[in-house]
């Protein structure tokens, strides 16, 4: 059994909105390693690297204003692209369990938004958002674990 069109798949904005209208959500996490050379010719050790998140989403027109008044509230006067939230997006399919993704720490870089397109009648219009993201949990862990005096977000 996969995860499938029929799986229940909700999406919160800070526990506060649920987004239904949602055609696209792909996230991206990447860790870059350096090499450490010294004075060798051959590399001797890799750094821990830095992680870097990327989080894509497709809301339909109505679902992405709805974000935007939401973000309008949070933000007071310092405009929506700077207001931060935290989205969390679960799977649910019976006999896989559930899966819950959590990005903490988002704020909208990019949205590209279709006012109008050449066939006016029977498609939907929606807008594209590129939203840079501090941190991603899955399940509550974090793919990299720092040591910090405050501790870990996600550490078991």
């Amino acid at each position: 059994m996969r995860y499938s069109r029929t799986s229940t798949i909700d999406i919160s904005v800070d526990n506060t909105i649920t987004i239904e209208g949602c055609t696209k959500f792909s996230l991206q996490r990447k860790l870059t390693r350096g090499k450490l050379w010294g004075r060798a010719v051959k590399p001797q050790g890799r750094t821990r690297g830095r992680f870097d998140y990327a989080l894509k989403m497709s809301l339909y027109t109505d679902e992405y204003n709805l974000l935007f008044d939401y973000l309008k509230r949070v933000a007071a006067s310092a405009g929506t692209f700077s207001a931060a939230f935290n989205l969390s997006i679960s799977l649910f399919e019976p006999e896989l369990g559930t899966t819950l993704w959590q990005m903490i720490g988002c704020s909208i870089a990019d949205d590209s938004e279709k006012i109008v397109e050449d066939q006016l009648y029977g498609s939907d219009l929606g807008v594209d958002i590129d939203i840079d993201v501090m941190e991603i949990l899955k399940d509550g862990v974090s793919a990299g674990l720092e040591n910090s005096p405050l501790g870990q977000i996600g550490a078991a």
